[in-house]
């Protein structure tokens, strides 16, 4: 199985930083949430636009049938996605770690009640950003899986990850306007990383295209990329992340011809 994915560099770095131990999405579920962060007031220091790297990756990964997933929407083709943190970018710091599936990225997927308070189930607390986090946890068999199998969650519109700093007033997580499937996310495992030359299934579970193609933010302004900024207490426009979505497959055509696969 053939995935065509996109990362942004994070915390300000330029630099690709690839996508092991990272998370990706395709072009719609990433493309969402870079409309959402890119527009907030403010900006969401996530990534820097003006300068980030944003990489269109290539990856074949092993076809599986896994059961009893809880993030992947009923697909039995890839484990639950977890979230990596994206540590490792200086000198001294720890390299990339996965761990499970974070609130943040469960609001962005649109769980509902029922499966945050089984999966996050304690008191909320702040973070330093202002964010409000709960702990979730994962038991340990699902998450064997997905340290050595790709993950995946499927995401939707409104790009909600606004809710968890409280601004949308008559909205919280798992209390959504409306839910329309858009994009997936993944996650991707170093421990299931394929060695150069080895074939995925050989004792490994994915690799990655020596081909990648970078496009930056000017490039996608160029190509229609609309940066109005959404009041706080607003969820990003759908108008708006499609348009986005437009300008930058239009952008990565520019540049990289044919798909992923093809």
């Amino acid at each position: 199985t053939i995935l065509e994915v996109y990362r942004v560099a994070e915390n300000g770095s330029v630099s690709p930083d690839y996508i092991e131990n990272h998370n990706t999405g395709d072009l719609k579920g990433d493309v969402a949430f870079f409309t959402a962060c890119d527009n907030r007031e403010g900006r969401c220091g996530f990534f820097n636009f003006s300068v980030a790297s944003f990489v269109r990756y290539c990856a074949e990964i092993q076809k599986v049938s896994i059961p009893d997933t809880n993030t992947t929407g009923g697909s039995s083709a890839f484990a639950d996605y977890v979230s990596c943190l994206n540590q490792g970018i200086y000198p001294g710091d720890p390299p990339p770690r996965c761990e499970c599936d974070a609130w943040i990225d469960r609001v962005i997927a649109h769980e509902d009640n029922s499966t945050l308070n089984e999966f996050c189930p304690g008191p909320p607390h702040m973070t330093p950003s202002g964010m409000s986090f709960r702990d979730c946890v994962c038991d340990n068999a699902s998450m064997a899986i997905s340290s050595y199998y790709t993950g995946m969650m499927p995401t939707a519109l409104p790009v909600t990850s606004g809710l968890v700093h409280g601004d949308i007033k008559g909205y919280s997580p798992g209390n959504y306007p409306y839910s329309k499937p858009y994009g997936h996310w993944y996650s991707f495992p170093s421990k299931g990383k394929c060695k150069d030359g080895a074939s995925v299934g050989s004792g490994c579970t994915w690799q990655r295209s020596e081909t990648s193609y970078i496009v930056y933010g000017p490039e996608l302004v160029a190509h229609g990329w609309n940066r109005t900024i959404t009041p706080s207490d607003e969820f990003p426009d759908d108008t708006q992340v499609i348009q986005n979505t437009e300008a930058f497959g239009s952008a990565f055509s520019s540049k990289a011809p044919r798909c992923c696969g093809c």
